[in-house]
């Protein structure tokens, strides 16, 4: 057990590090992972799985304690995914009218 936590306390460290140096390999050597595009859904499982695993009760009780954060996150969360189209055709079409001006 004492090795698992030493590699994740290194994998913490390091982890955007990592992310950051695959994230550029793959810009020029996309093929590599191509793979890893099937396994997409599991992967994010894995990884919210992960995520719960470290929520605990004072978490749930902060949420009953305080709904109004709860709803305004959740309302501006939907309405930037609605507003978020909008706001990029707006700027393409400012954009061609420049460019093309």
């Amino acid at each position: 057990m004492e090795k698992v936590k030493a590699f994740a306390d290194w994998l913490t460290k390091w982890f955007t590090v990592i992310v950051i140096v695959w994230a550029v390999f793959n810009y020029f050597v996309p093929q590599a992972s191509l793979w890893g595009k099937p396994y997409t859904g599991y992967m994010l499982g894995i990884v919210l799985f992960g995520m719960g695993l470290t929520l605990s009760l004072d978490d749930f009780k902060r949420i009953l304690t305080q709904p109004l954060m709860v709803i305004v996150g959740t309302v501006a969360h939907f309405s930037s995914c609605r507003l978020s189209p909008c706001c990029c055709a707006g700027s393409s079409v400012l954009t061609a009218r420049w460019l093309w001006a």
